[in-house]
């Protein structure tokens, strides 16, 4: 007697375990025969296994064997059919894909008109033997994988299209590269050897039915049972979608049929249960495939609302088992449900936090029910948990929080620190070689444990290569290459070889073999100039860091020079690089990234020539991204984290769906033109990305057994704009209104929860709040938040007011070098002499990689002044050679400005009566016992002794752009400069009267060519003002900026307050005072009139008759009528 397929159907996966355990070890077996389970997906595997070892009644359960279905069905094929020849080879994706690679260069290389549209996308116009360019070859290698995937799915979907490709010449280039590469098909019939062997397929969603062909076939002599979830017991599998029934009734408008036809026909359509209608497609694709093939079928369904009282989640799923159309019923009315459940927060991780919360408060409620819930009674699912898994580790790693988790379906790569330093080594080969990828190396744990690097000496060879200002390229060669691989023809506009690996080497090889003098330096014939960095006990470390560069350069060059190797080759290879470059710890990272290896190992032919590392490594990182990884896997007593996966539907107490905003559920296929499905006809049906989301949020209804829970964020991220729900959620919540009520609201509204922006919003911790929150962080910052006796925002200085005397003695000399930095920044010099704190810039953080276009401000002025009294060819001599020139083009106009800058000032100093080889230099220290003036006309004095409030102050320095006509200022003449130079100039002043210099009284703009003559006869007075307004700024944060003082002294609230805001709105480009905006960062400005009740007698006294005497306010004359 012939065998036909046995279906199993249930609306509950419990029901089909049952059924599938009896048919296991049904009377027809013996303890010899083979069990083949099919399981859709890893999940399910897991389920099905844990209730087999938990089952009393199986016993000792052998001859099982439960895998994928594609693997299952290739096996069968080959080890049971009776004619295995006629049986397509198996061939995976990555052996597919290298196959259509190799015959893709070969054919392009041809000029045939059938391949033209392959050589236009290629870019290979030329034909001929020339090797394809870099970009071109990327394509190819990505067309190659797309073009496997979709050879894949034609062996599935597109049986017919096949057998007419393999008889015929029809179907372009892509019909032509399949008979190339495969063309093969499977036989329209089978015919199979006899053994004892069951196939059983287990909660499957759809099988495609090519599939379904080769298991019908199979069962006219074997046992093959299928076990399907199916969420509705009667005839369903003829009923429509919207979309479906309005394409319908279109087609018999333009028929011409009768409107009470047309109206008969709508009524016919639309007497449906619509989520069944608008979701189910997949479900009734697969039964309707079962009804034509004839296959015996057996129902198992259970309507639990026969035996409780009815929730609204049971109501949904028994609307669903009895086909029951809402629009044409009584709505259903409920009281106090909970067991469907929708939540809108502001942000991602709000809604980690409510869905926590969520958690705890229904395990609470249920906690003293005869079966409470537990929190691995819930199952949470997002379309892609990566996305979630920072929020969920912040939360329920959280100390205080009283729930574990598991997450499934993590990408290996961000979990495997190994994996990313592999990844990042091979891909220096494709690179620039630039500083920051070869440094962030280093940080890799592995890696520097195999070399014996710690994280103390990683910080050292980075300020080595900072300062020897590294960006890219090993040298002038490898920067040609570079340019050429990446941009064709192009050459070097500038051959310097500021910034690459090897002058920087060369500079700190020979800084620590010698030390050359300044002057020296400027040598044009010195070819390097040396970096004297690094310390005797610091050589071991560089030579290893040297000799690790070299070595690192010679094996990955091998990567990018186009070698070509065999996949065996390649896998070898590569695993000698792991083993060279990262320490073996034998634990499971190292294993995963050695099984990833290994999987590119084939031992067969291909069939093709060998490939180069770009393939190897596109699809090394494609093999990557499939890998999964878990987070705590072997923790049970957790709340399970997955991503949404088709045919994942595994049953639970509570199933929660995240991120169910629309746009990000359900998810849509990118559109491919080259898929010849979309066009052919007498192709079976091939589910799109949607289908599969539309059934598996169906499936998850239908598992959830006591509460389906969907959160979702309300607001884009990106415009902060309310955003609605997943389209799927609107129909579901639409279908409520339509079917039931709850305490007479539409659920839509009462299941709707929108929660507040904070978590620690007060309606979060009311006694009768819906919902509540179980955090005691954010309960004790409520309490603050809202308490009326709480206290002011935290500012890091709260006011600017004088409220401390100074205390401490001046034991040590005063430096100038300080004076000058109460000058020019009051806020940093308290900062750093105060509180020894100091800011760190970002530009000293960051190690660049690209060359500067424009010479800065600040590199200006550092090759402004040697030039001054030095060659201007020699200065930028030794510039070029440090690297601190932009090149090309942007050096000749940087050297130019600087060259104009450095005209200018000279210039306006010889307008000035000064000399550019006049400038001399004052150092007043404790070295010196009696003013004396040396052969090169600077003057060596004793330290200036000044008394302060009676106290003796003594300071120490050195003035270095000094000239016999007074001191010179490398300023503009502006109230601003002058206060940056004021105590300077003030103890020149000093200086010169103490010691009778023959030197004049002036202050000299270089910039402006401008000159201040001084105003006052006793400076003395002036600098202990001075020196008295400094101490006090040490105790006390002093506002007296340059940027400030000038309108602080106008003495007017409102025009003050505006200069303040101007300044630390942020949209200022031009005040780069980083230390006061630290400090106002995240908290309210400074207060003007608070300000100007404390400081402005300070500046009045400080610079008031400065202003006056040297910048006297104009004079506005009013025209009378």
């Amino acid at each position: 007697m012939e065998r036909q397929i046995q279906v199993f159907f249930s609306n509950r996966v419990e029901c089909l375990y049952s059924n599938f355990k009896e048919q296991l070890f049904s009377a027809r077996t013996s303890p010899f025969t083979k069990r083949r389970v099919i399981v859709p997906s890893p999940a399910m595997k897991t389920w099905l296994m844990m209730q087999m070892a938990d089952d009393s009644e199986l016993g000792i359960a052998a001859g099982i064997k439960v895998s994928y279905l594609e693997p299952t069905l290739h096996e069968i094929l080959q080890t049971l059919s009776a004619n295995p020849e006629q049986i397509p080879k198996e061939c995976s994706h990555l052996e597919l894909a290298l196959r259509i690679e190799a015959e893709i260069r070969e054919v392009v290389q041809s000029k045939q008109e059938l391949w033209g549209p392959l050589i236009t996308y290629l870019q290979c116009l030329k034909g001929g033997k020339e090797p394809l360019n870099q970009k071109s070859e990327r394509r190819l290698i990505a067309l190659a994988d797309k073009l496997a995937l979709l050879f894949q799915q034609y062996g599935k979907f597109g049986a017919v299209m096949l057998r007419r490709w393999k008889l015929t010449e029809e179907g372009g280039w892509q019909a032509e590269l399949w008979r190339r590469v495969l063309g093969e098909t499977y036989p329209e019939s089978f015919e199979w050897r006899s053994e004892d062997t069951e196939v059983h397929v287990f909660a499957m969603s759809y099988l495609s039915q090519q599939q379904h062909r080769i298991l019908t076939s199979f069962s006219e002599t074997h046992q093959v049972n299928y076990y399907l979830l199916s969420p509705c017991q009667l005839f369903w599998s003829d009923i429509l979608s919207d979309r479906e029934g309005q394409k319908l009734q279109k087609y018999w408008s333009r028929q011409g049929t009768s409107e009470n036809q047309q109206f008969a026909l709508e009524e016919y359509l639309y007497d449906r249960n619509p989520l069944l209608a608008n979701f189910g497609r997949l479900g009734r694709e697969m039964a309707l495939q079962v009804e034509e093939s004839g296959a015996i079928t057996h129902e198992d369904y259970k309507n639990v609302h026969e035996t409780n009282s009815l929730t609204l989640l049971e109501g949904v799923q028994s609307d669903m088992l009895l086909l029951r159309n809402p629009n044409s019923e009584k709505k259903i009315d409920l009281s106090k449900d909970d067991s469907f459940q929708v939540h809108v927060a502001s942000s991602r991780m709000r809604e980690v936090q409510i869905l926590y919360d969520t958690i705890l408060r229904i395990i609470e409620r249920r906690a003293k029910d005869d079966d409470p819930i537990c929190p691995e009674d819930f199952v949470v699912m997002a379309p892609d948990i990566m996305e979630y898994e920072p929020y969920i580790r912040a939360v329920f790693n959280d100390k205080e929080s009283q729930l574990n988790c598991q997450i499934m379906d993590l990408h290996m790569l961000s979990q495997n620190s190994l994996i990313q330093g592999f990844f990042h080594l091979i891909s220096l080969s494709f690179g620039r070689w630039d500083a920051a990828s070869l440094l962030q190396l280093l940080e890799y744990p592995a890696f520097r444990k195999k070399h014996g690097i710690t994280s103390d000496d990683v910080s050292r060879i980075r300020g080595w290569v900072q300062a020897a200002d590294v960006r890219w390229g090993e040298d002038i060669q490898h920067r040609e290459e570079l340019l050429r691989k990446h941009h064709g023809s192009c050459s070097l506009v500038d051959k310097s070889s500021a910034g690459t690996w090897k002058q920087g080497m060369e500079r700190l090889l020979a800084g620590m073999a010698m030390i050359i003098p300044h002057e020296e330096a400027e040598n044009p014939e010195l070819k390097v100039i040396p970096l004297p960095l690094i310390e005797t006990t610091e050589t071991e470390l560089f030579g290893k860091w040297f000799s690790l560069m070299h070595s690192l350069r010679e094996d990955l060059q091998l990567l990018s020079d186009g070698s070509r190797m065999s996949l065996r080759e390649w896998s070898g290879y590569l695993n000698c690089l792991l083993e060279a470059y990262f320490e073996d710890t034998f634990d499971e990272n190292n294993q995963q990234v050695v099984d990833l290896l290994h999987s590119f190992h084939f031992e067969k032919d291909l069939g093709g020539e060998n490939c180069t590392f770009a393939t190897i490594k596109y699809h090394l990182e494609a093999a990557t991204k499939k890998q999964r990884a878990c987070y705590r896997e072997s923790h049970l007593h957790v709340v399970r984290f997955c991503s949404l996966l088709p045919m994942r539907a595994v049953p639970a107490k509570g199933i929660v769906l995240m991120g169910m905003e629309e746009g990000n559920f359900p998810r849509v296929d990118s559109d491919n033109s080259l898929n010849m499905l979309k066009e052919a006809s007498n192709v079976d049906y091939c589910p799109t990305q949607a289908d599969f989301d539309r059934y598996l949020f169906l499936e998850t209804l239908l598992s959830a057994r006591q509460y389906f829970i969907v959160t979702y964020t309300g607001y884009s991220k990106e415009d902060n704009k309310a955003q609605p729900p997943s389209l799927l959620v609107t129909e579901l919540c639409s279908y409520l209104d339509k079917g039931y009520t709850i305490d007479g609201q539409a659920p839509s509204e009462y299941c709707r929860k929108h929660h507040p922006f904070q978590p620690y919003d007060k309606t979060l911790f009311t006694e009768d709040s819906p919902i509540k929150s179980y955090s005691k962080a954010n309960f004790l910052a409520a309490k603050a938040f809202y308490n009326p006796l709480k206290l002011q925002q935290h500012s890091f200085i709260p006011n600017f007011g004088m409220n401390r005397e100074r205390k401490t003695e001046q034991v040590e000399p005063l430096q100038l070098w300080q004076l000058a930095l109460m000058a020019r920044n009051p806020i940093e010099a308290y900062f750093n002499l105060t509180l020894g704190i100091y800011l760190e810039k970002e530009e000293t953080r960051l190690v660049k990689t690209d060359e500067e276009f424009l010479l800065s401000a600040l590199d200006r002025a550092i090759l402004r002044k040697p030039a001054l009294k030095r060659s201007l060819d020699h200065v930028l001599h030794r510039a070029e050679k440090e690297g601190r020139l932009p090149l090309g083009p942007f050096k000749n106009y940087g050297v130019k400005k600087l060259q104009s800058e450095v005209e200018e000032i000279s210039d306006n100093l010889i307008q000035l009566g000064v000399g550019v080889d006049e400038l001399i230099e004052i150092e007043f220290s404790d070295l010196f016992e009696e003013a004396k003036q040396t052969d090169s006309g600077s003057w060596q004095l004793p330290p200036l002794e000044v008394s302060v409030k009676g106290k003796p102050v003594k300071i120490v320095g050195s003035l270095k752009e000094v000239s016999t006509e007074g001191l010179i200022a490398f300023s503009k003449d502006d109230r601003k400069d002058v206060l940056k130079t004021w105590p300077m100039y003030l103890i020149y002043n000093c200086l010169v009267l103490k010691h009778q210099l023959p030197l004049k009284r002036s202050l000299l703009f270089a910039k402006s060519g401008k000159e201040k003559e001084s105003f006052f006869s006793d400076p003395f007075h002036l600098l202990e003002n001075y020196l008295e307004y400094y101490f006090h700024a040490l105790e006390n944060i002093s506002p007296l900026i340059p940027e400030w003082t000038s309108d602080l002294l106008e003495n007017d609230v409102h025009t003050f307050d505006k200069k303040i805001r101007q300044t630390l709105s942020g949209d200022s480009r031009h005040f780069y005072n980083e230390y006061m905006k630290w400090i106002v960062k995240g908290s309210n400005l400074p207060d003007a009139e608070n300000i100007l009740e404390s400081w402005k007698h300070v500046a009045e006294k400080l610079f008031g008759e400065l202003f006056q005497q040297w910048y006297p306010k104009k004079e506005t004359k009013v025209t009378r009528r």
